[in-house]
């Protein structure tokens, strides 16, 4: 194989991770009713399963009950709470983790220098990090969602280098079995059949990478590119 082709079929299946973990991202951030890990729910919208559904199937916020909390007065002898719009509950769900804290992620997740500090620290830029002393709530875009996916990568090769699990490349069976067992290692939760299932797909779909060990180092950084693992 050439060069030329070599770089151009990394390139592709690099373009492909960063589609499936992008996808899980927005996958990540929605719903909320009876799973805790959920935000909205396109049933609440849909009048055929809700009565009080608002005629369209969008998603819809469930977390709706005003959260129960401290009331605090303020010089003016009114609670500083009293002109707050209250949001639902699960606003503040989801929110992405600050680039401090992700070095610290990796290292639990995936071993301790798997991600070399060198790198980390190239990446910070690309991240975002806020001014001494000045809080800024964390976002993520496309760039920088592909530097953190080229972090997570680099881990993920050193993550699956010895095991014999991944001496193999992905199946349908082996994609199943890993990937629920990273997502519950590296989410702390265990993943929900849809996650799963999205991940099981993407593992058997990473075919224009060779060698099995990497092949299994894209289905684990895209499994830490995802929102279980980058947001609260």
């Amino acid at each position: 194989m050439s060069s030329s082709s070599s770089v151009s079929s990394v390139s592709s299946v690099r373009a492909l991770a960063l589609s499936i973990a992008v996808s899980a991202l927005a996958f990540g951030a929605v719903a909320c009713g009876d799973d805790p890990t959920a935000l909205n729910d396109p049933s609440l919208g849909d009048p055929s399963q809700n009565p009080g559904g608002t005629g369209t199937t969008d998603n819809v916020l469930s977390c709706t009950q005003a959260p129960v909390g401290k009331t605090y007065t303020g010089f003016d002898g009114q609670p500083l709470e009293a002109s707050r719009i209250s949001e639902g509950t699960g606003v503040n769900r989801a929110r992405v983790k600050p680039v401090v804290a992700i070095a610290g992620e990796y290292e639990r997740a995936i071993g301790k220098g798997s991600v070399s500090a060198t790198n980390m620290f190239a990446a910070i830029p690309a991240i975002g990090i806020p001014d001494a002393r000045w809080f800024e709530e964390p976002s993520l875009n496309a760039v920088s969602t592909a530097v953190l996916f080229n972090l997570a990568f680099e881990g993920c090769l050193q993550y699956t280098a010895t095991d014999p699990a991944y001496a193999t490349a992905p199946t349908a069976e082996t994609g199943k079995t890993q990937c629920s067992a990273m997502e519950r290692k590296f989410w702390q939760r265990d993943a929900r059949p849809e996650e799963i299932d999205a991940c099981t797909k993407y593992s058997t779909s990473v075919t224009a990478e060779k060698e099995p060990k990497r092949q299994w180092a894209y289905v684990c950084a895209s499994v830490l590119t995802a929102a279980g693992f980058l947001s609260y």
